[in-house]
């Protein structure tokens, strides 16, 4: 699973992290030398729930991606011809027929390496 992570996601949740912590320290900051009022436990909560959720994205993510591999590997062993994108950007047309094969998550011709999940039935 780890190579369906989107690092470029993880970098954006380790932000939104830190910068819903630098809101909470803010918030509690202010209310400081008071009892806890309703604002320190609500941006509590919020800080909590906005980790979870920051923390769960690249998860959801990979699964996701891991998923529509599957999806696609299947596809092509009943012969369907996909449209993948390369590490390059570039487009190609996969299928057994052009001499295309798999292995484990990823379409191989030659020595080109396509993930499965970057790719969609045509």
């Amino acid at each position: 699973m780890m190579e369906f992570f989107s690092f470029g996601l993880v970098k954006a949740s380790i932000i939104g992290i830190l910068t819903t912590g630098l809101v909470y320290a803010s918030v509690v900051s202010k209310g400081k030398g008071e009892k806890e009022s309703g604002t320190t436990v609500g941006a509590k909560l919020f800080f909590l729930f906005a980790a979870l959720f920051f923390i769960s994205l690249p998860f959801i993510d990979a699964d996701n991606s891991q998923s529509t591999a599957k999806n696609n590997l299947v596809h092509f062993t009943n012969g369907a011809k996909l449209i993948c994108e390369g590490e390059d950007s570039n487009k190609y047309s996969v299928s057994s027929k052009n001499g295309w094969s798999r292995d484990k998550n990823y379409f191989i011709k030659d020595s080109l390496l396509i993930r499965a999940d970057r790719c969609e039935e045509q």
